[in-house]
């Protein structure tokens, strides 16, 4: 029931224990000498990307120093906030909650020890990471230099609570949507992978070419070689399996060319012969209307950091009428987009979706 809810500001969740609310350490009370390849986990922003719980690749501090920044450290079902970057709102993430070991937090980050008795600590990350939400901060982040939210603000952020069994109610429907997004993304991965070998296998290492080569050079027979790659056992030492009709598209010889070995009918050229050469761009970022739309826009972020060969999912989005009011345009899906400016420049990802895409990128 909506009487159920009330009104409340960050720090009143806190638990009422030292250093429920605190930032990370100051400036060279943890630098990267200080890092070592064992010991106590520090949780940096790349920590936070990966989902609801802190993952990724860690760096470690000695035990001793651990001990020396206790007042800056995380344990199981904490919220841990990025404090500084342009979107440095959108990177919180919990401690797991079967971590049986605390972390400590880099000087760019922010940690909540949740009072139980008040909220549920998932049920505040996902308020945190709502729309309204996310708003809010943007507004309220300071501009000057880089973006960033300090201690103060994150006290005061105000938050809107329920009872704590809705709170957890809330909490189960949302996480357990976000399980089924992760065994998604995992079925995705080990599709990805295959999908990958079977490239290397096919116009890599060119083995269904190898094996109607073999399947000729034995039989002495093209026609009887052309149906032969079902049976006859690749580079590897393994049986293709390819269908006919797959089999059937592949020649049964190589030729020379200026690159090497390739197979008998396949030509060597620029890329732009066979493809076509696309930029995007950007609608004016101070119309609310161009953006949060159900577009996606991919921007060299997106592409640098996406992790696998589809791109699935952007940090932003457009409107259709951004779309139609700016210099970018649909791009289709399956369609390869290439990093063109910046530090990340040749990363490469290929389009899930049909996207757009800022000018940073090429299609």
């Amino acid at each position: 029931m909506a009487s159920d809810w009330r009104d409340v500001v960050l720090e009143e969740l806190a638990a009422p224990v030292r250093n429920a609310l605190v930032g990370g350490p100051f400036g060279s009370d943890l630098v990267s000498a200080d890092y070592s390849s064992t010991g106590v986990p520090v949780i940096r922003g790349e920590n936070l990307s990966a989902g609801r719980w802190v993952a990724g690749e860690f760096v470690f501090v000695p035990p001793a120093k651990a001990e020396h920044l206790s007042a800056n450290t995380a344990g199981p079902l904490d919220i841990v906030f990025t404090q500084r970057g342009a979107n440095h709102y959108r990177q919180v993430a919990i401690v797991p909650v079967d971590a049986n070991r605390r972390f400590v937090i880099s000087q760019s980050q922010m940690k909540l020890t949740v009072d139980r008795e008040k909220a549920y600590p998932l049920f505040v990350y996902y308020l945190y990471r709502s729309p309204l939400q996310q708003e809010y901060l943007q507004r309220h982040a300071i501009q000057t230099g880089v973006p960033h939210t300090n201690l103060s603000i994150l006290r005061k952020v105000p938050l809107r609570v329920p009872s704590l069994q809705t709170q957890r109610a809330i909490a189960h429907i949302l996480g357990t949507l976000d399980d089924k997004i992760e065994l998604n993304r995992r079925m995705n991965e080990t599709l990805e992978a295959m999908a990958r070998a079977i490239f290397k296998s096919w116009f890599v290492d060119f083995l269904p070419v190898r094996a109607k080569a073999a399947a000729r050079t034995q039989t002495g027979d093209p026609v009887r070689a052309k149906h032969a790659l079902s049976k006859v056992e690749g580079a590897e030492g393994r049986d293709l399996g390819l269908p006919k009709h797959i089999a059937n598209l592949f020649p049964d010889r190589f030729e020379d060319s200026e690159l090497g070995e390739i197979p008998a009918g396949w030509k060597v050229g620029p890329i732009l012969k066979q493809a076509k050469l696309l930029s995007g761009g950007t609608p004016k970022t101070d119309r609310k209307e161009y953006w949060d739309g159900d577009v996606f826009w991919a921007s060299a972020k997106d592409v640098s950091q996406c992790g696998q060969t589809f791109l699935i999912r952007t940090d932003r989005s457009i409107t259709h009428k951004g779309l139609e009011e700016s210099a970018t345009q649909l791009i289709p899906a399956f369609c390869t987009v290439v990093v063109a400016r910046g530090a990340t420049t040749g990363r490469m990802a290929m389009f899930g979706y049909e996207m757009a895409m800022n000018q940073t990128c090429m299609h």
